[in-house]
């Protein structure tokens, strides 16, 4: 009897979890979403567009922000392929419910899809439009700029709030899976790729970044941080007059620095793996590398 309870245990509990409100509410989207392939499948792009409504109209009601924002988000990608200039009135929809949001972790999240939506157009749209290729990178940065604004809130939520919307990552643990880590990650890369975008912002946004954690306590969450703005630094072209480049020799001094203030935290792996792919001799490479491996022999870098 004893040896069954665990099994009765675990079969009750995942009766429980099956027929939990949660459970029931996304067997049902991943009905609609299983539709929407279906009509996709087909080549019934019209259909799978109305699927979509259907799927945004339901949430809506449900207040369900993650299907809500997905529904869109491939509503306005199947439009894009059956008329192209469907974007204006699609992207109209979206700051109008953006400016109906009193979540400010929704508008966040809205703010920075926005902001890509506009980038990605800006890259589709051809050359000789030039109103549009000057405005929609500038649009873009405004939102991403805003998305980011409310730090404190964003810090407040983890993804769990978010999931399927947004995934857990490995490395957002060590940042409490916080959902201002995965928008400002987000946000960076996208900045990173916009021209209108000096490179000393996208580097002020990771030392912010790295400061704010610091202030919080969270020592890790810092220490990825500032890999990552020194990552900008090192990469700079020097064609944007905005930033000197970090030599490799200043590169290498850099994170040799943050490694002897950093030792005792198992982040210091990932500093590591940055070093050894600093410019130096095969020889001291390889010194590092036997280093790195005795401090942090259950780090996965360096298998």
């Amino acid at each position: 009897m004893t040896r069954k309870t665990p099994l009765i245990l675990f079969i009750l509990l995942s009766i429980l979890i099956l027929n939990s409100p949660v459970m029931k509410a996304q067997q049902k989207y991943d009905k609609l979403w299983k539709q929407v392939e279906v009509f996709s499948v087909k080549d019934l792009p019209q259909s799978a567009i109305k699927q979509t409504k259907l799927i945004y109209d339901t949430a809506r009601k449900e207040k369900n922000f993650s299907q809500m924002l997905r529904a869109s988000l491939v509503r306005m990608s199947l439009r894009g392929d059956v008329a192209p200039d469907s974007f204006r009135i699609d992207i109209n929809e979206m700051e109008t419910w953006l400016k109906q949001t009193a979540n400010p972790v929704d508008a966040a999240i809205l703010h920075a899809l926005i902001g890509q939506s506009y980038m990605d157009r800006g890259y589709e749209t051809d050359y000789r439009d030039k109103e549009t290729n000057e405005s929609y990178p500038e649009m873009a940065l405004e939102h991403f700029r805003t998305s980011l604004k409310n730090k404190d809130a964003l810090a407040q939520v983890t993804v769990d709030s978010y999931l399927p919307l947004i995934d857990k990552k490995k490395d957002s643990a060590l940042f409490g899976h916080d959902l201002l880590s995965m928008l400002a990650a987000f946000v960076a890369r996208n900045m990173e790729s916009l021209e209108n975008v000096p490179k000393s912002e996208v580097v002020a946004l990771y030392s912010g970044l790295a400061t704010y954690y610091e202030q919080r306590g969270n020592k890790d969450a810092a220490i990825l941080e500032r890999l990552n703005e020194l990552q900008v630094r090192q990469d700079s072209d020097g064609m944007d007059k905005s930033l000197k480049r970090m030599s490799p020799k200043e590169y290498k001094a850099a994170l040799l620095d943050m490694i002897s203030r950093n030792e005792g935290s198992p982040v210091c792996a990932d500093v590591y793996s940055r070093l050894l792919d600093a410019d130096m001799a095969p020889k001291e490479k390889l010194e590092y590398a036997r280093t790195a491996m005795q401090k942090y022999p259950q780090s996965g870098f360096f298998n």
